[in-house]
């Protein structure tokens, strides 16, 4: 299948949570990680999962980001599950703390170990750098650089015209060049909904109007769950649209061909879910909508909505709509170049 015209096709990639252990704690963690955290997935279902993935459609997920929590510290695990999925063709990437790295010999060695990594993405901040001395950061980027290992630095903040994030920013310029480094705005998710000063963020009554990039790349969770995306949505306990299924039900291959037909999530990936917010507006009012929504945060306004009862069932029941699911069908072919709705729906 061609690339998408957004250049993100659906389900060319998935991600394996490993953990949910990490040495930090950070106040803005959605998954809630921390060393107290016992959750990871199983040798066995992380290689079945890795074989589904790999057979999915003779190839058609290529690449395989492990996540946690904190990958390296379930580092063999991390070491068998990447070679195995490399040998099964898929391009494996990782992201991590860099807690490992304690000299920039130590941190090649230990990369040099992962055989069949081609990428890794290193989170950096100042909610990081709370409990990971920065030098260990400085020693991922050289050991990257060393293994001639492409890299991203992942930079979080709640205000990017601070001088607090100004002046940790120029911190990591000084290690990277701009194209290598990543910022995000932080969503109020999980452990953020609680730790995060509010305050320094700026808000708009308006949600952010970009398509969602990251719906389309779902997460296998330990405990089977198959997520449609890795951000804010997955610190939700409760079954929202897109939670996809769950390996211990159905197989890979069932959970993602019936994702095919999701009105929500291709409405994410074609609009945004800025679209969603003006379609409950206009169809319902906007009596339980939020007041506010956080600037340029994609994250939020999805968030929001899935976690207020009435708004989703809201968005549930326009998701059921005939003349709404079309629109989104056609959506998807014209914008994104994608006919496969209209084959799952069979309109084609």
């Amino acid at each position: 299948m061609p690339e998408s015209k957004s250049g993100i096709t659906f389900l060319r990639n998935i991600g394996m949570m490993m953990t949910y252990r990490c040495q930090a704690a950070c106040s803005h963690c959605v998954v809630e990680a921390g060393p107290h955290r016992t959750e990871e997935v199983s040798l066995e279902n992380a290689l079945d999962w890795v074989n589904q993935i790999a057979r999915y459609r003779d190839g058609h997920i290529k690449a395989l980001s492990l996540t946690g929590g904190e990958p390296f510290d379930c580092f063999d695990k991390l070491k068998a599950v990447a070679r195995h999925g490399a040998e099964q063709g898929l391009i494996i990437t990782t992201i991590t703390n860099g807690f490992w790295a304690t000299s920039p010999q130590e941190a090649t060695k230990t990369l040099q170990e992962i055989a069949g990594l081609r990428m890794i993405g290193i989170s950096a901040d100042r909610h990081h750098q709370n409990f990971i001395p920065f030098e260990r950061v400085k020693n991922t980027v050289i050991a990257a650089q060393q293994c001639g290992l492409p890299y991203r630095i992942l930079v979080t903040t709640e205000d990017e015209t601070s001088r607090e994030f100004k002046t940790f920013q120029a911190k990591i310029e000084r290690l990277c060049p701009p194209e290598n480094i990543q910022l995000t705005t932080t969503f109020l998710a999980g452990r953020a909904t609680d730790e995060i000063d509010k305050s320094g963020q700026r808000t708009s009554s308006t949600p952010c109007d970009s398509k969602c990039g990251a719906a389309g790349s779902p997460v296998l969770f330990p405990d089977g769950r198959v997520i449609a995306c890795i951000g804010a949505l997955i610190a939700l306990p409760t079954q929202h649209p897109l939670v996809l299924g769950n390996l211990r039900q159905d197989s890979l291959a069932d959970i993602l061909d019936k994702s095919e037909g999701n009105t929500i999530l291709h409405s994410l990936r074609v609009w945004g879910p800025g679209k969603l917010v003006s379609l409950i507006r206009d169809t319902y009012g906007d009596s339980d909508l939020p007041d506010e929504f956080i600037d340029n945060a994609i994250c939020d306004p999805c968030y929001k909505i899935m976690s207020n009862k009435k708004l989703l069932e809201k968005i549930e029941e326009l998701a059921r709509d005939p003349m709404y699911i079309r629109t989104v069908a056609y959506g998807r072919a014209f914008h994104l170049k994608e006919n496969e709705m209209l084959r799952y729906l069979q309109w084609l």
